[in-house]
């Protein structure tokens, strides 16, 4: 059992406060699982460009939530890096 939800049961009265406080509680747990996924997804491709392939890319990036503008960003920097690299070889 989750410390939130230990500290929920230790409530005294209010109920209804009680319930509200656990349904957000699960709300900012999911988040959180959102955004562990979404750094999980950002971390591999990172690893992924060290390790030389700049062809890597997150795909399904969901239109918004966690890590979305981040993960549109990391893409866009491994197209400018891949560019740079391809043109001047290409002279």
């Amino acid at each position: 059992m989750s410390l939130f939800k230990r500290a929920g049961k230790l409530a005294t009265g209010g109920g209804s406060d009680v319930a509200k406080l656990q349904a957000r509680i699960a709300e900012l747990e999911a988040e959180c699982r959102q955004s562990d996924a979404a750094i999980q997804r950002i971390e591999k491709v990172c690893l992924a460009a060290a390790a030389g392939d700049l062809e890597a890319r997150l795909i399904d990036i969901p239109e918004d939530g966690p890590g979305a503008q981040s993960m549109h960003a990391l893409n866009h920097l491994l197209d400018m890096t891949d560019a740079s690299c391809v043109k001047p070889a290409a002279r």
